[in-house]
């Protein structure tokens, strides 16, 4: 099982890394329950494609038991770190090509200037 998990993420990482140099927003299904979330989503979708969308239904996925979810994270870090020195070096061009250092934040998880992530704030 731990094999099959890590081929399945790994081709999920090298799709993602792919994907985000064509992006235009990013859409992160854990903030599926924050209240607004849902309709920033679709005033971005409107302000960039004129497309009118609903997102009302959106709900993020359970959350798997902490044990496996501790699991689960021991894998990816591990599969990431297969990757992580093509990723890192993709990231310091894109970071740096935005105008970004190599010590400054990244304004969303991705490192690709190009792509917008919806955040709201959280109503606690």
């Amino acid at each position: 099982m731990d094999a099959l998990y890590s081929i399945t993420f790994l081709a999920w990482a090298v799709c993602v890394l792919h994907a985000l140099e064509h992006c235009d927003l990013i859409v992160d299904i854990e903030l599926a329950e924050r209240s607004g979330y849902g309709q920033a989503i679709a005033d971005a979708v409107h302000d960039q494609s004129g497309l009118e969308v609903s997102f009302h239904d959106m709900h993020a996925p359970m959350t798997p038991s902490p044990l496996r979810l501790a699991h689960q994270h021991q894998i990816e870090q591990e599969v990431l770190r297969w990757i992580a020195a093509p990723a890192a070096t993709a990231c310091s061009t894109a970071r740096a090509s935005a105008g970004a250092s190599e010590n400054s934040p990244p304004a969303a998880p991705t490192c690709s200037p190009r792509c917008s992530r919806i955040e709201t704030q959280s109503s606690s």
